[in-house]
């Protein structure tokens, strides 16, 4: 349940590449150093990280074996709808049966789900709105992690029209996502 000095700081040095490097082969992680071993055991074995055509992402997992632990974190961000809720209650949903997973690979769950789903989910610390997930906010998470809380803002299928319509009376440009 509680992981070594070494493998934290490989835990936070693994993180900051799935934030700053997904779209590299081997998130950028050079050699064989510990935080690849993470890497090959969490996101590569899951599925999380994979490339296409020279194209490397962090995304939904590929592995079987994953996809009852990313069932929970769509279940929880869909139940952040209408109000956010603790990134703690995600942990604890993780832990717990029939999931399991111990402390150590959680926030590396955590933080692959705000990167890829960064796009229909709001991050707040101390309940201020975080703009863009940074290696910065997620030390803090990993210190703190009581002080972190999520909020969808996926849209619905009339949402977007109704915000369609709206860029369309305005003259705005773009696509509804």
């Amino acid at each position: 349940h509680n992981l070594s000095s070494a493998a934290a700081k490989a835990r936070r040095v693994l993180i900051e590449a799935m934030v700053e490097a997904s779209a590299s082969e081997r998130l950028g992680i050079a050699g064989y150093p510990p935080e690849y071993s993470m890497y090959q055991a969490v996101l590569v074995s899951g599925g999380f990280h994979a490339g296409r055509g020279g194209q490397w992402s962090l995304r939904a997992p590929t592995n079987p074996e994953w996809k009852p632990v990313w069932k929970k974190v769509d279940e929880f961000i869909k139940s952040t709808a209408s109000e956010r809720r603790p990134l703690t209650d995600l942990a604890d949903i993780l832990r717990a049966p029939p999931i399991g997973l111990r402390d150590g690979p959680i926030p590396v769950i955590i933080a692959a789900a705000l990167v890829i789903k960064g796009h229909e989910v709001a991050l707040y610390e101390d309940g201020v709105f975080v703009p863009e997930i940074t290696i910065e906010y997620l030390e803090r998470y990993l210190r703190r992690p009581e002080t972190f809380e999520l909020q969808s803002y996926r849209l619905t299928a009339p949402q977007k029209s109704v915000l369609a319509s709206l860029m369309k009376l305005t003259g705005s440009e773009g696509k509804v996502k």
